[in-house]
């Protein structure tokens, strides 16, 4: 009885601590999705995606991620939505700290988001070298095909075909 009351508390403990390391929007950037993108909605994610994340990437959603794209020391979020009568329309909103509130830029989309975080050594398929990350940046995936890394530069993003 005592190891199964043991059992249950570590298991309970390690599902706390996954969802303590679970990216959560800030209520004003929930106001600007609720105004800004009200034929949107979180999009919804295949099982096995979540699955991996669940594994592998705990810390984060496949459809929300938070970063500094910028570089300013400020944390910035990307959100992967659908539309809400055609799921398979799919954008990435990145809100970005800016002066006291958040910017938003609109990004093309695949099946999930991932953080790359600065510094990371990764591959421009289309420049056919290496490269390192200057500042955090967004993945975006279609899923085991192929994705691009959104990064920040000169006031925009710029993707690069990092994966095939």
């Amino acid at each position: 009885m005592k190891r199964l009351l043991l059992l249950f508390c570590l298991t309970s403990f390690g599902i706390l601590f996954v969802q303590a390391q679970s990216v959560n929007l800030p209520n004003e950037c929930k106001k600007i999705l609720d105004k800004r993108f009200q034929s949107w909605k979180m999009a919804e994610i295949e099982p096995g995606i979540i699955e991996y994340f669940q594994r592998e990437r705990s810390f984060e959603q496949p459809n929300l991620i938070k970063g500094d794209w910028n570089g300013d020391g400020k944390t910035d979020y990307a959100v992967l939505l659908e539309n809400k009568n055609k799921a398979e329309d799919k954008i990435i909103v990145v809100l970005m700290r800016s002066k006291g509130s958040y910017k938003n830029y609109i990004l093309d989309a695949a099946d999930c988001l991932m953080s790359v975080k600065k510094g990371k050594k990764d591959f421009d398929l289309a420049a056919k070298k290496s490269f390192r990350y200057k500042n955090d940046a967004i993945f975006s995936y279609f899923w085991e095909k192929a994705g691009s890394s959104y990064v920040f530069e000169k006031g925009k993003f710029r993707a690069i075909g990092t994966s095939d």
